[in-house]
């Protein structure tokens, strides 16, 4: 969650959190660590201190994995 929080302090969402984009450590001492994986749908929302109006568009529909997909971003 610190990740999440921290992209998220910095005005970015994102875009595609689900269970194939989490990475646990590897080795002694870092297993207990969770990386977030896969910035490629990552959208700043806050650019310049304003917040983005969301505005529907039916070209971005879906982008990311459908199962995984928020409300808004299935309608676009």
């Amino acid at each position: 969650l610190d990740v999440l929080e921290y992209i998220h302090a910095n005005e970015y969402a994102h875009a595609d959190i689900k269970g194939s984009n989490l990475m646990t450590g590897f080795g002694k001492g870092k297993s207990d660590q969770v990386y977030l994986l896969d910035y490629g749908l990552t959208f700043r929302f806050c650019p310049n201190g304003e917040h983005k109006e969301y505005k529907e568009d039916p070209k971005r529909k879906h982008d990311g994995t459908v199962e995984f997909t928020s409300r808004d971003a299935h309608r676009g």
